[in-house]
């Protein structure tokens, strides 16, 4: 007899890290394309970046990424995105109450203008620092 397989018996035999390396190195290459491609500018780099990057980019979000998708292999993209979209609403909730963020003309579809930008920039100008 014959085993049937379906694409979640693919995923859930890889393990979490091998499937949340392959679109960050994926998007790694594509950026690097991009940046050939485009020359975009070289930025500063000083050791509080480096740091920073490194705890924020590479262990936390490294870290959640990884538990992202030990979620979808052992109970489904389905709770996973559930968690997803919750952190959402935490987070603004949180704004709101610890950080007394005003999230009303946003609600509103109103954009900030240029009276709300930094006041040493003009309206369309870009920073590079």
């Amino acid at each position: 007899m014959i085993a049937h397989t379906t694409p979640l018996d693919k995923v859930t035999s890889i393990g979490p890290v091998v499937l949340s390396a392959c679109p960050v190195a994926a998007a790694a290459v594509m950026l690097a394309i991009a940046l050939a491609i485009t020359g975009a500018p070289t930025p500063h780099v000083t050791a509080g970046n480096v740091a920073a990057i490194g705890v924020l980019g590479i262990i936390v979000t490294g870290f959640a990424y990884v538990l992202n998708y030990q979620i979808i292999t052992s109970e489904g993209a389905t709770v996973a995105s559930t968690v997803t979209y919750l952190l959402l609403v935490v987070a603004i909730v949180l704004g709101v109450l610890v950080l007394g963020e005003h999230h009303r003309d946003r609600a509103r579809g109103h954009r900030p203008g240029p009276s709300r930008c930094r006041p040493d920039t003009s309206p369309g100008e870009t920073i590079y620092r």
